[in-house]
């Protein structure tokens, strides 16, 4: 079935391709007319630390805060959270607990405009704050008449049948939807949506919204966390997650290890994990999981590896930028390298990955089938490796 997926998204990369040939703007996925000065619900991921997620919402923020939107409004598992790191800097946000019911039904009211995404709201995660969103989403828009929007989201083959049955309601009146990839296009499609009412547009994180900080402070933080930073140490990132695959956890623990010698013999490297999901996102966190992989080590390769702390987008694409080359588990560890130009191989766990790896032309290497050729001759074909 994953050959199938992607046999069929490299018939479609022609298409795919013109996403990342085209420079396009936000106010084209939000129509600046549709939120300056006024009231606006975001809905997605957000609150929780997952990187990706939380680089969504900051560039949100910043191009909704300079259309003077009125309020913000976002629900959220950790209010706490949005509040200490956004609130300072956009006092306009509210961030709402989100089982806090009352609250939420009374800011969809409230609002003229409800925005959904970015990101995979609708996949074989989606729980109940996706249905209920949805539902709220589709009764604003057809009893209300608030705008609704969905943002540079990812819609996958594997969301239930039940949520994909719900989502109908809302992706057939709204406003704009927009989608970061061919496939999420062809999944919406599939519900009956009509395809004039979709576009493809890049992953909201690509947007210029968001940039790394500046590249001394980048440079300042790997010093700071131990890191060499000089011409002659290859520095090499590694984004691993954990999954709900025990098939696929056990292939990385078992695989990198003996990829990163690899590396470390042959490029005087330096090995940088880079946690994209802190422990309160997931079951196991990304630092975690780095640190069973660096287990497996003998003692003088342990010593040239570094699980560095967790830091925000700007920073961490900061970091990112001074690295050689990333291989990447995480999404948006891809996406990260791509936006900073920085060569990266790409591990896939998840349709998402998969979709983002053909649309940029790299190879599709399934972590549940990982060897340690496949990755070894895809790092090859990095200048860095050919020396």
């Amino acid at each position: 079935m994953k050959e199938h997926l992607v046999n069929y998204l490299m018939k479609h990369k022609k298409n795919s391709d013109l996403r990342y040939s085209m420079i396009t703007g936000l106010n084209t996925v939000i129509p600046p007319e549709f939120i300056r000065d006024k009231r606006v619900v975001i809905i997605g991921n957000y609150g929780d630390g997952n990187l990706g997620d939380e680089a969504m919402l900051l560039i949100l923020l910043r191009y909704l805060h300079k259309l003077n939107v009125n309020s913000v409004y976002i629900p959220t598992k950790n209010p706490s959270f949005i509040s200490v790191t956004y609130k300072h800097k956009y006092p306009s946000i509210f961030p709402i607990y989100f089982l806090d019911v009352i609250r939420i039904l009374l800011s969809f009211l409230c609002a003229d405009t409800i925005i959904i995404g970015g990101g995979s709201i609708y996949s074989q995660e989606s729980g109940i704050g996706t249905v209920f969103s949805s539902i709220l989403g589709f009764l604003a828009r057809t009893l209300f008449k608030k705008r609704l929007i969905f943002a540079g989201i990812g819609y996958s083959k594997s969301t239930k049948r039940f949520v994909k049955e719900i989502s109908k309601l809302p992706l057939s009146v709204a406003d704009i939807i927009s989608v970061r990839d061919y496939q999420s296009l062809n999944n919406i499609l599939s519900l009956g949506v009509k395809p004039d009412r979709v576009m493809i547009t890049k992953d909201i994180t690509l947007f210029p919204f968001l940039l790394p900080a500046s590249p001394q402070y980048g440079r300042e933080i790997l010093i700071h966390e131990g890191v060499p930073v000089n011409y002659e140490v290859t520095l090499v990132g590694i984004s691993v997650r954990y999954t709900d695959s025990k098939v696929a956890n056990e292939k990385v623990v078992r695989v990198l290890p003996e990829v990163i010698k690899w590396i470390v013999d042959n490029a005087n490297a330096y090995i940088i994990f880079l946690p994209f999901g802190p422990a309160y996102v997931s079951r196991v966190s990304d630092s975690e999981f780095a640190m069973r992989i660096i287990s497996q080590l003998p003692e003088r390769y342990k010593q040239r590896c570094k699980v560095i702390s967790y830091y925000p987008p700007s920073i961490m694409l900061s970091i990112i930028k001074h690295l050689d080359v990333i291989i990447g588990m995480r999404y948006h560890a891809l996406v990260f390298a791509y936006k900073v130009g920085v060569p990266y191989v790409g591990i896939s766990y998840d349709e998402k990955c998969t979709n983002f790896l053909v649309d940029t032309g790299k190879k599709v290497i399934q972590a549940e089938d990982l060897s340690f050729d496949e990755l070894i001759n895809e790092l090859k074909k990095i200048k860095i490796f050919q020396r």
